[in-house]
């Protein structure tokens, strides 16, 4: 039974930490990738704006395969 208490307790910091994210982006803020937040792939567009092309297009270049840091599902 623990267990799924800490994961429902995770779940909701997870979930407050997206509500403070969403609040202070709308204030300008920015988030910085290495943090308890998961991004989705347009949260990720949005956060790289312009130069997500950029990197889009060096990811498929130099690393075609997909192997190079997989868990923040960017792409």
């Amino acid at each position: 039974m623990p267990a799924t208490n800490d994961a429902k307790a995770a779940a909701r910091l997870v979930d407050l930490n997206k509500d403070i994210y969403q609040r202070v982006r709308a204030a300008g803020a920015t988030l910085y990738p290495v943090s308890a937040l998961p991004l989705s792939k347009a949260e990720w567009r949005d956060h790289l704006g312009q130069a997500f092309g950029q990197l889009e297009a060096a990811k498929q270049r130099y690393d075609p395969d997909q192997l190079l840091t997989p868990g923040y599902e960017i792409f």
